[in-house]
């Protein structure tokens, strides 16, 4: 289970550098006054990908602190 957590989280941290490009391509668009309406929308996929990566992280911090307390108790 753990292996499939830590996958994930890996492919959360590639959402976020994928949206980070996107961002990247937004501000571009943005800077040279290209028409887009997509900005809104690689805002939200960053978001949206951070919160997920965060969510990973403290499911593995609670299922790493319950299984070092397993090992500690006799």
């Amino acid at each position: 289970m753990m292996i499939y957590l830590k996958a994930a989280a890996l492919l959360a941290l590639l959402l976020i550098a994928a949206a980070l490009v996107l961002f990247g391509l937004a501000y571009v668009i943005v800077a040279f006054d290209l028409p887009s309406g997509l900005f809104p929308v690689f805002i939200a996929i960053a978001a949206a990908s951070i919160g997920l990566y965060m969510m990973i992280l403290g499911e593995l911090r609670k299922r790493e602190k319950s299984h070092a307390t397993q090992r500690v108790s006799p």
